[in-house]
């Protein structure tokens, strides 16, 4: 467990000194990376130069210290990722060029530090610089390899004994290797976190997708269905003599048919809506009895057309801290399900209490219950829609609604069923201080 904190502590420890919490770019992120190790390593190497009375190699690596301080200081904390690569590339090949000449030459690790700086370079330059930094790089290793050709015996070699070479060679190595291995890896590892994150918002415009073509399915059928079956009643009213019944019952199921039609297009617009802009949730302290008297009487009187008896239960002076508008989307559409699904002569219970640290709100029926295997996506567009006990028809919007507008207010819904005993859904918004 210690471990695990100390470990957590280094990531955010490191996170913070690379820029990964500021949302900078990928190669910034790298360069500053590399910035630090380069430092670090810095900071290890210059005195073995200085002790090993490699003078020269010693001014270099101190310079080169300074230099990649002040670039990692000029792209972390001001942003100008671009000139800090130009410095350290420019500085890091005219020092290079140096120390090959004051280091031994081709015996010593100048050409091994120019191929590491030169893939260095690469990994987190913009793209259009990558020709430019490779040309400068073979220019400076052709220049310094003919100068050597020519000048080889002015070569300066500094090392007092082999074992003294052969420390400085190994030492770079392992420098080099590090370097490369930890570039190589911070690549891979942000090639993957990338790549998570195109899948990610593949996979949500996927979603978004299916959501649109649902849609469009449901204005396609769902609401043209009941405006085509309005147009046909009323050219029947029109062109035939009808008895008083028959023009009662027309009525009533025109009647019918407009409610369903607009409780399904509100359901539509407010999902619309959502998508498109995102709902303001306008909160503020509900006494329920007050704000949803209205609601429910025009439950119950829609209750009432199925011999259904709906019975609304609540503790005196509830009050909760929530949109009251979504609220009432949401309890119409639960409300709406239950009566839709409790066959004729039912009841259905809507219950609001205090619990300890919540408001409670329930909707139960005695009906058909939901089938375990659908059970998992109702709150989705990908759950089956089903026929009600009077063969009324939904869309599964609606339940879609009441959980995304419970959770924008941070309310909690869930539900428990069984086929042929009922469904209960269950609604809970925290208690906020007054």
């Amino acid at each position: 467990m210690q471990n695990f904190i100390k470990q957590d502590k280094f990531s955010s420890f490191w996170s913070w000194w690379v820029g990964e919490n500021l949302n900078l770019s990928l190669e910034s992120r790298i360069f500053h990376s590399f910035s630090l190790i380069v430092i670090t390593a810095l900071i290890l190497i210059t005195p073995i130069n200085y002790f090993n009375n490699l003078i020269p190699s010693f001014l270099l690596t101190l310079e080169i210290f300074l230099i990649q301080c002040l670039t990692y200081g000029i792209s972390r904390f001001r942003n100008k990722f671009t000139l800090a690569i130009d410095i350290s590339a420019i500085n890091i090949n005219l020092i290079l060029a140096v120390n090959y000449f004051y280091n031994g030459g081709i015996n010593s690790p100048s050409l091994l530090l120019y191929a590491v700086s030169l893939f260095l370079l690469l990994s987190i330059s913009r793209l259009n610089k990558l020709p430019y930094w490779l040309i400068v790089n073979v220019v400076c290793v052709t220049v310094i390899a003919t100068l050597e050709y020519y000048y080889g015996e002015d070569m300066v070699t500094p090392y007092v004994n082999e074992e003294s070479r052969l420390l400085d060679m190994f030492a770079t190595y392992i420098i080099s290797l590090a370097l490369i291995y930890i570039g190589t890896l911070y690549l891979k590892k942000s090639y993957i976190a990338q790549k998570k994150i195109v899948l990610e918002k593949a996979e949500a415009l996927k979603v978004l997708n299916d959501e649109k073509d649902k849609i469009f399915s449901i204005i396609s059928h769902d609401l043209r269905t009941p405006l085509a079956n309005i147009q046909q009643y009323l050219e029947i009213a029109n062109t035939v003599e009808l008895t008083d019944e028959e023009r009662k019952v027309i009525r009533t199921d025109l009647l019918d048919l407009t409610k369903n039609s607009l409780e399904l297009l509100n359901n539509l617009l407010h999902w619309s809506k959502n998508q498109m802009e995102g709902n303001i949730v306008n909160k503020r302290y509900i006494l329920i009895e007050e704000e949803l008297t209205l609601t429910f009487n025009f439950l119950k009187s829609f209750a009432k057309k199925k011999d259904i008896t709906l019975e609304v239960i609540l503790e005196e002076k509830i009050s909760i801290y929530a949109d009251v508008d979504m609220l009432k989307l949401i309890l119409r559409n639960l409300i709406h399900n239950a009566i839709k699904f409790t066959p004729t002569g039912g009841i259905i219970y809507v219950n609001m209490v205090t619990e300890k640290d919540a408001y409670l709100i329930s909707v139960a029926d005695k009906g058909m219950g939901i089938k375990k295997e659908e059970q998992d996506a109702i709150f989705t567009l990908s759950t089956k829609t089903n026929y009600g006990t009077h063969k009324e028809k939904g869309t599964g919007l609606g339940l879609m609604l009441c959980k995304e507008f419970a959770e924008m207010q941070g309310g909690k819904i869930w539900f428990t069923s069984k086929e042929q005993e009922g469904t209960t859904f269950y609604l809970t918004f925290p208690k906020m201080e007054s």
